[in-house]
């Protein structure tokens, strides 16, 4: 953007559009494609894996470079493990905007809050970062699991899955109210 000022007036602005956010792709015709992912991760904070996994899947088809097996494999679960927590963040802020409706919104924030921060704990175990991670490159993982991860990974989403009883409480009771009002209408 270019501003001409008569003193600390804009008298008139030359603004180029299209460049997102801190100018990502300005930063980018500098950079190397080694050295990009970085600044990929930045365009989206609450789904950085898999912003930086798009941009070095996209380097590798268009350079054709071979991926071995076990990172692939680890790609595939963070990327699931980063689904999960963004969806925890919609859901948990989305039933904030729902409010009395579903039964109590700050209850179902604080739960999947709660469960976002337990792949957070994963990611941090991984990386040493629990928002921007710097785990994918060109060709491969920054990373590998250390050890126990994978383990820890399995019991969280058995956890997870049953749910603690306030959980399962929590959801029967909002099930139950969305049945009472479909049926009073």
């Amino acid at each position: 953007m270019i501003l001409t000022l008569e003193g600390e007036t804009v008298v008139a602005v030359d603004a180029v559009i299209g460049y997102l956010h801190r100018c990502h792709e300005k930063l980018g015709e500098t950079l190397t494609y080694v050295q990009y992912p970085s600044i990929a991760s930045k365009t989206d904070y609450v789904a950085a894996m898999t912003a930086e996994l798009a941009y070095v899947s996209t380097v590798e088809k268009i350079a054709k470079i071979e991926v071995p097996r076990r990172a692939q494999y680890l790609r595939v679960i963070v990327a699931e493990l980063q689904r999960i927590a963004s969806h925890c963040l919609w859901l948990g802020t989305w039933c904030l905007d729902m409010g009395g409706a579903l039964g109590g919104g700050a209850t179902v924030f604080l739960y999947c809050i709660r469960e976002r921060e337990m792949v957070l704990d994963r990611f941090e175990e991984l990386t040493g970062a629990r928002l921007l991670y710097g785990f994918h490159q060109t060709g491969g993982t920054r990373y590998d699991m250390p050890s126990g991860w994978d383990r820890r990974c399995a019991r969280r989403s058995t956890s997870s899955r049953s749910g603690s009883t306030s959980t399962r409480r929590c959801w029967r009771t909002t099930r139950s109210s969305a049945s009472a009002r479909r049926a009073s209408a």
